[in-house]
């Protein structure tokens, strides 16, 4: 049985001959059930399509049952996509936590995990989300060769050379390539993303959702990060750098080694600077979803920390919208989709806006980097068993 190489990598996968495709297509998207809605649906002959089928019920992609249908003659045989016969891993790397999930042919996550991210360099990161994804497979009694690709929205910027840039927190991923080293790990195909880009996927290309327009995800978190998605792909730039508004020179302040390693947008506007805020104002350390609490019951210190993030956040908000003058802007992120700071900045927002603007909050709230990364893993696998090999 040959198996198909990608980018190098043994995906698992057996290639498939053309009429294998053609029937399994049509199973998939257009929902022939019997083999005479088969045939109508390709063209193909009766015995072409009775090879084809036995090919992938042997792959066990496809099943088959009889429904009864009278108490005279043979009842029919139905066909259908085994949704459990392949799964894909997405895993959203943050700075503070690490989620992953399993999800099936059908997009359905079977399984999901979470561990705080492993902060002490590279191969400590990518043996943390090898643990994951055996754990993940070990919860449904999975084999390993039934998963033959993860998806990783991961902080940075993927150079070339497998490096990533601008990573934050994360340590040394710049060092090494890291894109072979998660795929030597986890012993399949992997695709590294960064983490903003990942939950715009999530969130701005789902069928639910797909617009032809220009769409942006701006993630506010441990970090601050923005997804550019239009006509329907996402937008990375010439070297990858698009949506790295961190670094909009939203202050003065732009020369100091701190500004320049974490941009100064990003030096006012995110959950540790929001933290720290607070802190400043009442002497008391609190965690922001403490924070967002307090503002709700009228606490002073609170609320003024939250006008502060507001407002700041507005001048994120505005400078892109002026710029690529979106039809929606969507706030994701486990502090930026809190429905406790969406009216302070959305009046924020509006006080300083020449342009109106749609601001939403995500769907998946703080989990969209691991929804659109099983969103990404699921289509990855739906394209390469529907690709003739």
């Amino acid at each position: 049985m040959k198996m198909r190489e990608v980018g190098g990598v043994m995906s698992g996968i057996p290639s498939a001959t053309r009429t294998e495709t053609m029937v399994l297509r049509a199973i998939w998207f257009e929902g022939a059930e019997t083999r005479s809605q088969l045939g109508a649906s390709t063209g193909l002959s009766r015995p072409t399509i009775i090879a084809a089928l036995d090919a992938l019920r042997e792959r066990n992609l496809i099943r088959t049952s009889r429904r009864k249908q009278g108490s005279l003659g043979r009842d029919p045989e139905y066909i259908a996509l085994n949704p459990r016969a392949m799964y894909g891993i997405g895993v959203d790397i943050g700075g503070t936590k690490t989620a992953a999930a399993l999800v099936d042919l059908r997009g359905e996550i079977v399984a999901e995990i979470t561990r705080p991210t492993v902060q002490n360099g590279p191969e400590s990161l990518v043996d943390s989300v090898s643990q994951m994804k055996r754990r993940l497979l070990a919860n449904i009694g999975a084999d390993a060769r039934l998963a033959p690709f993860v998806a990783i929205g991961i902080p940075g910027v993927l150079q070339d050379d497998g490096r990533l840039m601008h990573t934050g927190t994360l340590v040394g991923l710049d060092t090494m390539d890291m894109r072979r080293l998660f795929e030597d790990r986890l012993g399949c195909r992997v695709h590294l993303e960064n983490d903003v880009n990942m939950a715009a996927y999530g969130e701005l290309l789902s069928s639910e959702s797909f617009s032809e327009g220009t769409r942006i995800l701006i993630s506010v978190g441990t970090g601050l990060g923005m997804g550019i998605v239009h006509r329907g792909e996402v937008l990375r730039g010439s070297t990858g750098h698009a949506g790295e508004i961190a670094y909009l020179p939203i202050s003065a302040d732009q020369e100091t080694r701190e500004s320049k390693r974490h941009g100064v947008a990003e030096m006012l506007v995110s959950g540790p600077v929001f933290e720290a805020q607070y802190y400043k104002l009442s002497g008391t350390r609190r965690s922001a979803d403490q924070i967002l609490e307090l503002y709700l019951g009228d606490d002073r210190h609170a609320s003024a920390a939250v006008h502060e993030l507001a407002l700041q956040l507005a001048r994120v908000v505005v400078s892109v919208v002026v710029t690529l003058d979106p039809e929606l802007v969507v706030m994701a992120g486990g502090l930026g989709s809190s429905p406790v700071l969406h009216d302070p900045l959305l009046r924020a927002v509006n006080a300083i806006s020449p342009l109106p603007v749609k601001l939403e909050l995500a769907r998946f709230g703080g989990r969209a980097g691991v929804v659109g990364a099983t969103t990404y893993a699921q289509r990855y696998l739906e394209k390469l068993l529907i690709t003739e090999g």
